[in-house]
């Protein structure tokens, strides 16, 4: 008999332990089989796990691709300025000769900066550095042809004290240019006593950005009082001339460098210099040291 109760017992622990093993096994909704499963099966579960960040976030680059914030960080260290010091940036992505590449663009005071860098190295292909005179910064209004005539005849001493032209014109032309688009300057040309006359004139500002002044072949310059028709003033009266033309002294100027040379037989001397943003050229008549063209453009 108790031989038989041990055998039953036996069963019953076994039973129950069976029992006991199939508790243990988690039901599908269990963290514990989630923890399972994942340990079986770990790389599905990660790639159906929501990347950090909140939801709508951009998603990481390619491999071997600048984000758009990289190129900007590129441009920016190229030109040696902080995110702060850039106004009106802009960042684009294009293509370059079938070269995937980021267009970026932003000013710093009066500099208009432009680069293009490649997308996959962050290579600077191309920049540029264009100076605006402040006065003319995007979005300023146009003061009209006329206005910018009259900015030209006033600086080249032909308006008398009412604004009206001291001399008929012979003829004249304005327009206004444009840079990317956006208005940049008038190019004013124009012929009067006895000059031909080319200037650059700020479309807002009215601001003189560089001219030229040429003695018109018609009407040649008399020569200067006491000066000779033949001969060679030299290269130092040639280059007081200038000198004394642009109310500048040697000290103040740069780059200064004068030439000799010869226009349709005629002696002449060229001379250029800087001063501060403007570089000014000279053509001096080499016999008599009269000034025959001259002219100033902002210095790149």
């Amino acid at each position: 008999m108790q031989m038989v109760i041990r055998a039953i017992l036996a069963s019953v622990a076994l039973l129950l332990a069976a029992c006991e093993g199939h508790d243990l096994l988690p039901s599908p909704d269990s963290p514990e089989q989630f923890q399972a499963v994942t340990s079986q099966s770990s790389e599905v579960i990660q790639e159906q796990q929501p990347s950090s960040g909140t939801s709508g976030s951009s998603q990481p680059p390619a491999a071997g691709k600048l984000t758009l914030q990289e190129a900007e960080n590129i441009a920016l260290e190229h030109a040696g300025l902080q995110a702060a010091q850039a106004a009106q940036m802009k960042t684009e992505q294009d293509y370059e000769k079938g070269i995937l590449v980021y267009e970026v663009e932003f000013w710093n005071g009066d500099t208009e900066y432009d680069y293009i860098i490649e997308a996959s190295s962050g290579t600077i292909l191309k920049e540029e550095q264009e100076l605006h005179w402040a006065e003319d910064a995007p979005g300023g209004k146009e003061i009209g042809e006329q206005a910018a005539q009259n900015a030209a005849l006033a600086h080249a001493g032909l308006l008398d004290q009412n604004g009206d032209p001291l001399y008929g014109m012979e003829w004249s032309t304005v327009q206004l240019e444009y840079d990317d688009g956006r208005p940049e300057a008038y190019e004013v040309k124009f012929v009067a006593n006895g000059s031909y006359y080319k200037y650059e004139i700020g479309y807002s500002s009215g601001t003189v950005y560089g001219f030229k002044r040429e003695v018109s072949p018609s009407a040649p310059a008399s020569p200067s009082s006491g000066s000779s028709s033949v001969g060679d003033i030299g290269s130092a009266a040639a280059k007081a001339a200038a000198l004394q033309h642009a109310g500048l002294s040697e000290s103040q100027v740069t780059k200064l460098k004068v030439k000799q040379d010869r226009e349709d037989g005629r002696l002449e001397y060229e001379v250029e210099f800087i001063s501060g943003r403007l570089e000014y050229e000279y053509t001096i008549d080499g016999a008599t040291g009269n000034i025959l063209e001259y002219g100033t453009e902002r210095a790149d």
